[in-house]
């Protein structure tokens, strides 16, 4: 089914329903339980996610199991009916992956928002995104300063091979 003639626009933080053995599961060898279908939740950009030539999305798969060898701390509860999830679930953010947008064909619904920042959150941390974030105000360095960032009307931006230190200020 192409994006242009699905029913509903894929969007981040949509939770949709797809067939389990579209989406893998470590560790496998452990699991004893397998699904007909297993919600996803997709958390890729908008951006291409409404793009129909971008054929992709990435999803993280939710889990109801919480055996304590499965769930991780970068994991996200997620209580029932969130996005209309059936049961207690937990977001699986340490499986995040791709998958192809055709295989989405049950929307169940969306995130609220803050459940869907909490989501993004626990991937950027697993990801080592937030490692070298500051705990305040005062650990945060200054940012160098282009001389002239924007370009007048006509002006083209320098490339960054073509610029020297000279065109900034401020500690390196």
């Amino acid at each position: 089914m192409s994006s242009s003639s699905r029913r509903f626009k894929i969007t981040q933080g949509s939770v949709w329903t797809i067939e389990d053995d579209h989406i893998q599961m470590p560790p496998t060898a452990r699991r004893t339980v397998t699904h007909d279908t297993r919600p996803v939740i997709v958390i890729s950009n908008d951006k291409k996610n409404l793009d129909d030539n971008f054929p992709i999305v990435l999803v993280c798969p939710v889990s109801t199991s919480n055996f304590q060898n499965f769930v991780t701390q970068y994991d996200l509860a997620i209580a029932k009916n969130n996005g209309n999830l059936e049961r207690d679930s937990w977001a699986r953010t340490t499986l995040v992956q791709p998958l192809e947008k055709e295989l989405l064909t049950d929307l169940k619904g969306t995130l609220p928002e803050e459940i869907l920042l909490d989501l993004l959150v626990g991937v950027s941390d697993y990801l080592g995104l937030l490692d070298d974030i500051p705990e305040s105000e005062d650990e945060i360095p200054a940012a160098p300063i282009l001389n002239n960032p924007v370009p007048k009307p006509g002006e083209h931006i320098k490339s960054k091979s073509s610029l020297s230190s000279n065109d900034f200020s401020g500690p390196f």
